[in-house]
């Protein structure tokens, strides 16, 4: 089963995700529990909580949510080898292609110079475009909309 909790208070998600763990035990010691996390520092604040109230902090398991999604997607589609085109690193290379054959930075002279601009924009375009994948899908799919529309 699959439950979201929010709350705009810390201390009232690490209270939910220890009285969870304390009523509904897993069945199998060996199975983990799944935390979705939007931000590492939560997750490492969550294991001081559950270490402190229970002795230990053991046999978690973390996933971002975009690599949750992913996860469930290769699991439902049944293909272990779905490769996931929008990962960080594969961005980063693609606007790098886009970058070369456009000539973005042209007027620099020095082409290690270049490829170094390159990159670092590269990368931080990736990261943009990750956030706006994860928090406002729907304006990438308007933004396409209107590209589509002024095509035809």
């Amino acid at each position: 089963m699959f439950k979201v909790y929010k709350s705009n208070s810390l201390n009232i998600l690490l209270l939910k995700a220890y009285d969870i763990i304390q009523k509904k035990p897993l069945s199998n010691i060996f199975e983990k529990e799944i935390f979705i996390y939007d931000n590492k520092v939560l997750f490492q604040y969550l294991n001081i909580f559950l270490a402190e109230k229970v002795g230990i902090s053991a046999n978690f398991k973390l996933y971002h949510p975009k690599d949750f999604i992913w996860k469930l997607f290769q699991i439902i589609l049944s293909k272990k080898e779905l490769k996931n085109t929008f990962t960080h690193s594969i961005m980063i290379w693609k606007i790098m292609n886009i970058l070369d054959q456009k000539n973005f930075f042209e007027y620099y002279d020095n082409k290690k110079k270049n490829k170094t601009q390159n990159f670092k924009f590269s990368f931080l375009m990736a990261n943009i475009f990750e956030q706006y994948i994860f928090y406002r899908p729907n304006w990438i799919n308007d933004w396409e909309k209107k590209n589509n529309q002024k095509l035809i």
